[in-house]
Order: C-alpha cells, then structure tokens, then sequence
C-alpha cells in the first residue's frame, strides 16, 4: 500500500495519506506509532481491513523510524516532540488518533486534546505494566531500581516527570552501548 500522498509540517513531522474513504462528514484518522525507533508503517496491514469513513494518515515524529527528512539527524532533540504534537494535530478536521504502545500513551500528557479531538483510540498501551515489567528486569539483571521517578510520575503526570520516569527506566530496556544520549 503505498501513500497517496506525502507531506511534512514545518517541524518535519510527516503525514502519509495511505487510504481515502469518502464521506459526508471528512474525519482525518491519525496513526501515531508506538515504542522509539517504529514508524508507523506497521499499521498498513490493520488500515487495509478498515473502512470507516474517512482520510486515514500515518504520522511519524522526526527520527523516529525512517522520517529523517534534512536537518535532521540521528542526534535529533526528542524533547521537541510535545512541543508541537498539538500543532500537528490542529492540521486536520475531526482527527481521531489512533495509538499504539507509546503511541498511546504520549497523548494522555496533553489534556487539551480533549477539545481538539474528535476521538482517540489507543491499544496496547498499559504504563503500569510498562513499570513493571522494567523493575523485574532491573531485578534479573541486577540494576538499581529509580523508584523516584516512577512515584513522581505517578503522583504527578506531566510531560517533565514522563520524560524522567523514561529516561530512568531506559537501563531496563537498551543495552549500556545504547543509552548515550
């Protein structure tokens, strides 16, 4: 299945029109993909069986997967992520973000999405299992457990205590070769 049509915002997030079902009412379905490094190519499969009404996009964040559109590099600041992810999405009429993974769970951190979206969908995404599976990893493997930034996060979701909850976790999930940031 290839894009109908390929475009990029002026924070080079790109959105790919894969599939076009007509309709009174235009609603712009929005994939947003899971997990670093995934783009969101994964669901072509998925959107082939879909036929709700609509125009149907795949989103991808520079440097995640293959959107390394000029100017961006494998050095590339993802802290900027959350600063234009509304912009991105203010771009469609009646969006519907559909989230995988982390996907899902990145948009839970902007309740303003609530006036913005038409309807949001998220699968696989489950934080609390995230947590825990990262700490019995840190167990098998013998590496210290944050437990600040998981009670800070949880007592208080922001996007500054998810990025510290993440960054306190990645020894849990890349190898030392891997988390030079």
């Amino acid at each position: 299945m290839h894009p109908l049509k390929e475009e990029y915002d002026s924070n080079q997030v790109r959105f790919r029109l894969i599939k076009l079902n007509p309709s009174i009412q235009e609603q712009n379905w929005l994939f947003l993909p899971g997990g670093a490094g995934a783009d969101s190519c994964y669901y072509l499969t998925l959107i082939e069986q879909l036929a709700m009404p609509g125009q149907y996009w795949l989103m991808d964040f520079p440097a995640n997967g293959d959107n390394f559109p000029d100017g961006v590099s494998e050095n590339y600041n993802f802290d900027s992520w959350g600063e234009f992810f509304i912009p991105a999405i203010k771009r469609f009429k009646n969006p519907i973000l559909v989230g995988q993974s982390f996907g899902g769970m990145f948009p839970l951190l902007f309740p303003e999405l609530e006036q913005i979206l038409k309807g949001l969908i998220i699968f696989n995404s489950a934080p609390k299992l995230w947590l825990t599976e990262a700490t019995d990893y840190a167990k098998k493997n013998h590496i210290g457990i944050n437990e600040e930034a998981k009670t800070a996060f949880r007592a208080h979701p922001s996007k500054e205590t998810f990025r510290l909850a993440l960054l306190a976790n990645t020894p849990y999930h890349f190898p030392p070769h891997h988390q030079q940031l």
